[in-house]
């Protein structure tokens, strides 16, 4: 996680940053801003050994504790970087796949992929010796400079090198850099040479550059904008363009110093050596110095951003970021209160309270004093010769000129209606001077007397000016004169005009303290606590852009192409892009929060630099410092699924499960790093966007569906024009919510739904079958049991039983009626009771008996009572043991019932009839068909020994 600054080492670090500027503003000469950035992650005894600066903006270093990720507000350690707390690292590169790779003193190469750092193992082996340099191709090979075993190439399948045999004319590499038409570029002891690797195939060329020696010591290669800039040991700096095979020195007046780093843009060129700081804006002629405020001997190395910082790693003292493009001229005790420009000698003219001073504009060295102890309120010159315009408060104006140092007084003696000179501006036709007697119009040629010149007019009071206090005066290309007032808004005067004109909506301003124009139309002015204002005097309509700024009051209004700079009374810059409004506010955080810029001290030279007069100082604001007006540059450090830490970059499907998500993001922008805030939302889950300070998100039970994070980050709470980060994922929905699951559950559901009518059927079918059947059985039993032989048996022997015994005859008659009555009663029933069933079958043994008494013999041995039984199961039995075997005396029919797991037994003793009916089947048949509708369970029919047995199911 970020480490944060906490409360106290924040105040530790504002009180360090006061120390460093303090003993900055007390000295002479120019000075750009020095940041110290102090890392936390580290203790006293740390060691710096390099750093990089990634394509996202994010600051890599390298200590002997571990490697620090630092984002202009907060670091953290990368995991994995105690690998190399022992080593020393020495280079970084990354490659286009964004993965970052380190190369250190001994040899060792890692590198770092998802925020962990690794270790580099090829199949060839490791490499021995110190890499020197770090460089990636456009088919992203990496390409790795040794001190000691020449360049090897890594095509991320195997390792190939480049040797003395190959046509390197040094194992020695000082560094390296990559050209896109030329190839590798490779600095020696031996001069520069190009390497190409293409499908396993080397190639080495020599390289001769104009101006250089042959085999020059080039210490350094750089290239940029397709152009490469070298450090020659004979030579200097030397910038050669390849294409034309021109060269020309960087340096010209290098004096032999030895040049340790340098970093080159189109914006600026800084040089290191061991001493002294050489700096050059793109408009300066020469080079500034700077004096060694932070210890060059102890340089481990130098990046430059896009924002135009420098930043130094220092060997103990850390990491240093030095901005040129804002700079100070020191003038300690002195009020600048207006600034020009010679044309002619480039020299700065500053006005005090104390006198004038003649500067030097790229050294900031005071040349010459002029008009002592005066106090010098406005200087005008019309930039097309050294005349100036030079306005005192009290002591008139002097007309000066600079290259033959010649000047001329005006005072009231000569016309002016007053001493106190406020302002003095120009147009092609006339100048104009605000003094505290009203406003004077002259014409703007060599003066003369006053009286003398046609154009010469006083407005004051007296013809309708409201008031003679004027803050300042601003023409346009129309020769219109806007004046700021102090209490009456801002009035306008045109070349015929007389008189004064004001709008309402103008007038309504009350105090004006700035003004300036710009073109096309609009008019920016500062109004007494109200901020900045915007007059569209083509639609006259006026916006109030106060709510973009911390403050409402400034003292200084510039246009600097189409923006506006604003310098405020309480310490801080801001630059304000007009056709966009973007705004970027320069505060504490490069010293500024010591500034007092004076009332309208701005001033704007034919170079587009921007100098603003100050107590003790001037600021020199430099174009370059418009590459500031930029959004913050956005990125992912870490997105992490649970604990699994996801591949930034590539969009990806989870399961339903996997639905906790963690993000952790970065704005870089390193003119404004504590502004910087965060707004993010979960496109499919948040509904409006969510506000933050810190570059951290976290999301659990996101159901399924496709969603995007979307992060943007901002230096002025203006998120319409943001750059914003985009991560694509998407939750599958769980298998039950899928569509093949749904498929086929429903299809599930269908089948099951004709299958059960289907079975429906079938059973409704069987159940039909079983009641014919059943009806059918019903029948034959009937028919079966109730045949006239049977009654008529029955009958003859009730007969003889009456006349025999009487008795006995009842109870035959009783136990043959409740015979038929069970008959009756079972017919309709699928099931009876095992108890039942057993007593049917008793009463229909004891009619038998009656009729057979010594020719049937019946053992039941059935000792559970429990269970079913189909209705006349045993009864048909017992018939069909009576149908097919003799009863005699002598051998009487057997019959055996007994239990046996959870099965009734029928067995009969075998005396076949000699001649019998033929078998019909129907009562085994039948038997089986019954219990075939009621249980899988299957009767058995043995024969076996003289015993015919039949085993039939319990039902439970």
């Amino acid at each position: 996680m970020w480490k944060v600054f906490s409360y106290h080492k924040a105040i530790l670090f504002i009180c360090f940053n006061f120390i460093v500027l303090t003993t900055i503003i007390g000295q002479d000469g120019i000075k750009p801003f020095i940041n110290r950035h102090p890392l936390q992650s580290t203790t006293a005894r740390a060691k710096f050994q390099s750093f990089f600066i990634s394509e996202n903006g994010l600051i890599y270093i390298a200590t002997s504790e571990g490697i620090i990720l630092f984002n202009g507000q907060n670091e953290k350690l990368i995991l994995g970087s105690e690998q190399v707390t022992n080593q020393q690292v020495k280079v970084f590169v990354q490659d286009r796949k964004g993965i970052l790779w380190i190369g250190c003193q001994n040899g060792a190469i890692y590198f770092i992929e998802n925020t962990i750092l690794q270790s580099w193992k090829p199949q060839e082996g490791q490499i021995k010796t110190e890499i020197s340099a770090l460089k990636v191709d456009s088919m992203n090979q990496l390409w790795i400079a040794t001190k000691g075993e020449g360049v090897y190439v890594y095509n991320h399948q195997h390792v190939y090198n480049f040797g003395i045999e190959d046509g390197l004319k040094s194992l020695h590499v000082n560094d390296m850099a990559y050209h896109p038409k030329v190839g590798i570029l490779v600095a020696t002891d031996e001069g520069l040479q190009a390497l190409n690797f293409h499908n396993e195939s080397k190639n080495c060329t020599k390289i001769e550059v104009p101006g250089l020696k042959e085999n020059d010591i080039i210490q350094n290669v750089k290239v940029k904008d397709n152009l490469i800039y070298l450090n020659s040991l004979s030579a200097g700096i030397y910038l050669w363009n390849p294409d034309m095979n021109t060269s020309e020195a960087v340096w010209k007046t290098w004096n032999k110093e030895l040049i340790s780093h340098f970093e080159i843009s189109t914006q600026q060129k800084i040089i290191l050596t061991e001493n002294i700081i050489y700096f050059q804006i793109i408009s300066d002629e020469k080079y500034s110095i700077l004096k060694d405020e932070v210890g060059l001997d102890e340089i481990v190395s130098t990046v430059s951003d896009e924002f135009n910082n420098v930043w130094i790693l220092h060997k103990s003292k850390g990491l240093i970021s030095i901005f040129f493009p804002i700079t100070q001229f020191m003038l300690p005790g002195k009020t600048i209160q207006c600034i020009a420009r010679s044309i002619t000698t480039n020299d700065l003219l500053a006005g005090t309270t104390k006198g004038l001073y003649v500067l030097d504009p790229v050294q900031g060295r005071i040349k010459q004093e002029l008009f002592s102890n005066e106090n010098i309120t406005s200087i005008f010159s019309d930039r097309m010769s050294d005349n100036f315009w030079i306005g005192t408060y009290g002591g008139g104006i002097h007309y000066y000129n600079h290259r033959t140092s010649k000047s001329t007084r005006f005072k009231q003696t000569e016309g002016l209606p007053n001493n106190h000179i406020l302002q003095i501006i120009g147009d092609p036709k006339y100048i104009w001077i605000s003094t505290l007697g009203g406003i004077v119009r002259l014409s703007n040629r060599r003066p003369m007397k006053f009286a003398e010149d046609p154009n010469f007019i006083i407005y004051n009071a007296s013809n309708l000016l409201p008031t003679n206090f004027i803050y300042q005066l601003v023409p346009d290309e129309k020769s219109t004169i806007w004046i700021g007032t102090d209490g009456h808004g801002v009035l306008t005067l045109k070349d015929s005009d007389t008189y004064f004109k004001s709008n309402k909506w103008i007038d309504s301003l009350s105090s004006i303290f700035s003004l300036d124009y710009q073109m096309p139309g609009f008019l920016y002015f500062n109004a007494m606590n109200k901020g900045l204002g915007q007059m569209d005097l083509r639609t006259q309509k006026i916006s109030w852009l106060k709510h973009q700024f911390k403050y409402y009051d400034y003292e200084c209004i510039s246009k600097l192409n189409d923006s506006i700079l604003l310098a405020a009374g309480n310490g801080y810059l801001v630059l304000f892009n007009t056709k966009t409004g973007f705004n970027i506010s320069l505060d504490e955080e490069y010293g500024l929060s010591e500034i007092q810029p004076s009332l309208n001290a701005s001033f704007i030279d034919n170079n587009g630099i921007c100098w603003i007069g100050c107590k003790d100082k001037i600021i020199r604001f430099h174009p370059a410092t418009m590459a500031s007006l930029k959004d913050p540059v956005n990125s992912f450090s870490k997105i992490q699924q649970f604990d699994q830490v996801i591949q930034i970059g590539l969009d990806t499907t989870f399961s339903y499960s996997q639905n906790q998500f963690y993000f952790e993001f970065n704005a870089v922008h390193f003119l404004a790093s504590d502004h910087i805030e965060y707004r993010y939302k979960l496109d499919g889950y948040d509904s409006d966007w969510i506000l933050s300070k810190e570059g951290k998100a976290s999301y659990s039970k996101l159901l399924h569906g496709r969603y995007t994070f979307i992060v943007q980050s901002s230096i002025n709470n203006q998120f319409n024009t943001a750059n914003q980060l985009c991560f694509s994922f998407e939750i599958q929905a769980p298998y039950w919510k899928q569509g093949w699951f749904v498929f086929f559950v429903v299809a599930g559901i269908l089948f099951s739904f004709f299958y059960l009518l289907r079975r429906r059927e079938i059973a409704r079918t069987k159940e039909d079958t079983l009641k014919r059947k059943a009806s059918e059985l019903e029948f034959e039993l009937l028919k079966s049991q109730v045949n006239p032989h049977f009654l008529f048996n029955s009958f003859n022997s009730v007969i003889s039983l009456i006349e025999e015994d009487s008795t006995i005859a009842i109870a035959f008659t009783e136990n043959l009626s409740d015979y038929f009555r069970n008959i009756l009663k079972y017919r309709d029933l699928s099931v009876i009771s095992l108890d039942e069933e057993l007593s049917n079958l008793k009463n229909y043994y004891e009619l038998l008996k009656l009729r057979y008494p010594e020719h049937l013999e019946l053992d039941l041995n059935v000792s559970i009572k429990s269970g079913k039984l189909v209705p006349m199961t045993l009864q048909l039995l017992l018939e069909n043991a009576l149908k097919h075997n003799e009863l005699s005396k002598l051998h009487p029919l057997k019959i055996s019932i007994l239990v046996a797991k959870n099965q009734i037994v029928f067995t009969n003793s075998i005396n076949k009839k000699r001649h019998s009916n033929p078998s019909t089947g129907f009562g085994l048949d039948s038997i089986r068909f019954r219990y075939k509708l009621l249980t899988d369970q299957a009767i058995l029919v043995e024969e076996k020994d003289s015993l015919f047995s039949v085993t039939i199911p319990i039902i439970f």
